[in-house]
């Protein structure tokens, strides 16, 4: 009865006891330093109903920084346009989105331009994922006497609903190709996936993406609707957490038993693409919520 009661939890402000929203930032700066950032909130567990931030931000070499924060329910707005979580926010701003991180450990402001022209969404058995943005990146990230200049690229993500992959031990892979005049994505849970492809100020075709995996790394296929294919070969810097670090000790225990045990995973990787007879290179990311038992 007790662990019904964990994961089942109170009935939040909207949706089911299963119901989640999630919000994804990932960056790739100059200096090829990593920016994980995720919003989320869950009517599921003795939290529910309060917002979570993370960020991570992976440097090149050592040195990693990390960020929390968990705010209660009259202190967390969700809407179409962004998500606030005590100070800390993501929203959008006319025609880019603004990242504010906002604590005495750690303060950041960044802004993303959107190269998305045609939002891109999916919907399969009461989940949703949205590509919001993807493009340049500016602003400055401190904590306590270091400060890091950012520019680069980022994209972000939605994904919500009453059947998230976290309550099915089932996997989430993403993955994202950002450059000048280049955002290629594709985000995957099992067959359901939510892609992009913007090259040179045009949007392609991304109705029938897939991503996969093999034994030199990830493949993004855009065929049949596009010739367009991108290789990924992992490199550094990489980052391992626990997206279940917000929970009580328990109710991770309970919930590994039922459903395995989380892990969350971003690197950088190379990108290889070749868009019809055209090559061309990129930097991306990859991003992996996977389960053990």
């Amino acid at each position: 009865m007790i662990s019904i009661l964990l994961i089942a939890g109170c009935l939040g402000p909207e949706g089911g006891a299963d119901y989640q929203e999630q919000w994804m930032v990932l960056g790739i700066n100059s200096d090829s330093s990593l920016l994980d950032v995720r919003f989320a909130s869950s009517n599921s567990g003795m939290l529910a109903g309060q917002g979570h931030v993370r960020l991570d931000w992976v440097p090149l070499q050592e040195g990693n920084l990390g960020y929390a924060r968990q705010a209660l329910l009259p202190d967390m707005s969700v809407e179409d346009s962004g998500i606030q979580v005590g100070p800390d926010s993501l929203q959008k701003d006319a025609d880019q989105w603004v990242l504010k991180i906002q604590s005495g450990e750690l303060d950041s402001r960044i802004q993303v331009e959107n190269l998305i022209l045609e939002p891109q969404s999916s919907t399969t058995d009461g989940w949703r994922m949205d590509a919001l943005f993807a493009g340049p990146m500016q602003g400055v990230l401190r904590a306590e006497s270091r400060s890091n200049l950012i520019k680069g690229y980022a994209v972000g993500v939605r994904a919500w609903g009453n059947s998230p992959p976290s309550l099915q031990g089932q996997t989430r892979r993403s993955a994202f190709v950002l450059g000048e005049d280049l955002a290629i994505g594709i985000d995957q849970r099992g067959s359901q996936a939510t892609a992009f492809a913007v090259i040179a100020g045009q949007q392609l075709d991304a109705s029938t993406a897939i991503l996969r995996k093999d034994a030199s790394g990830y493949i993004m296929d855009f065929q049949p609707a596009t010739d367009l294919e991108v290789r990924l070969m992992p490199r550094r810097p990489h980052r391992q957490t626990n997206p279940w670090d917000h929970l009580y000790a328990i109710e991770r225990w309970v919930a590994g038993l039922r459903y395995g045990h989380p892990v969350h995973r971003i690197r950088a990787a190379d990108a290889q693409i070749r868009l019809g007879d055209r090559q061309l290179k990129s930097r991306a990311i990859i991003s992996v919520n996977d389960f053990s038992q």
